[in-house]
C-alpha cells in the first residue's frame, strides 16, 4: 500500500515514493543486469505503467534527461490524470553560458513549451528551475515573470526548483 502526503504548500496528493525517469531518456549509469544502459522505450513505458499501477502518481522529469519526456508522454497517453507530474527547465544555453534578461525568458519559455510538447500534455503539475544556481538566483525577477506567466497561461499548477549542495 502506498502512502500519500501534501506536497508542501500545494495542496496536490503525491506517493511517498515518486518515480524519477531520468533513465529512461540517458544513459544515466546504473547498472542492469545484462547490460548497462538506458531501456528500451517499450520498457520504459511498461516500468512507468507499472509504477502507476502500484499506486506511484507523483513522476518527475527534465528536459536534461534527454528523450524522458518523450517516453512518458507514450505512456502517460490516457493516463495523464493519474499523475502529479513535474518537469524541469535548464537555465543555461546550450553551450553552457548563462542566460540573463530577453535570452532566459525566450529560452524558459521554450524549454516549457518542448516538455508540454513531449510530454503530450497542456499543462505539468510542477515545473522547477534544474539546479539552481547564484546566476538565476540573479535573475529572480525574470525567472518569477516567465513562472508567473506560465502559471496564468495554465501551462504549470506549480513553480519551484532543484538544487544540490547548501549553496
Amino acid at each position: 500500500m502506498v502512502d500519500y502526503h501534501t506536497l508542501g504548500r500545494t495542496g496536490l496528493r503525491v506517493s511517498s515514493l515518486g518515480l524519477g525517469t531520468v533513465e529512461l531518456g540517458i544513459d544515466y549509469g546504473i547498472d542492469a543486469p545484462g547490460h548497462f544502459g538506458q531501456p528500451a522505450a517499450a520498457d520504459s513505458i511498461r516500468l512507468v505503467h507499472a509504477a502507476l499501477d502500484t499506486g506511484i502518481n507523483y513522476v518527475d522529469t527534465a528536459r536534461a534527461y534527454g528523450d524522458s519526456e518523450k517516453v512518458l508522454g507514450s505512456a502517460l497517453d490516457g493516463r495523464r490524470d493519474q499523475v502529479v507530474l513535474a518537469t524541469k527547465a535548464f537555465t543555461r544555453g546550450p553551450d553552457g553560458s548563462d542566460l540573463a534578461g530577453d535570452a532566459l525568458r525566450c529560452h524558459m519559455r521554450a524549454e516549457l513549451d518542448t516538455s508540454l510538447q513531449l510530454l503530450r500534455t497542456d499543462y505539468v503539475d510542477l515545473w522547477q528551475i534544474h539546479n539552481l544556481d547564484a546566476n538565476t538566483l540573479a535573475q529572480v525577477e525574470v525567472v518569477a515573470e516567465v513562472f508567473g506567466e506560465a502559471k496564468q497561461n495554465g501551462k504549470v499548477r506549480w513553480t519551484g526548483a532543484s538544487s544540490y549542495g547548501t549553496e
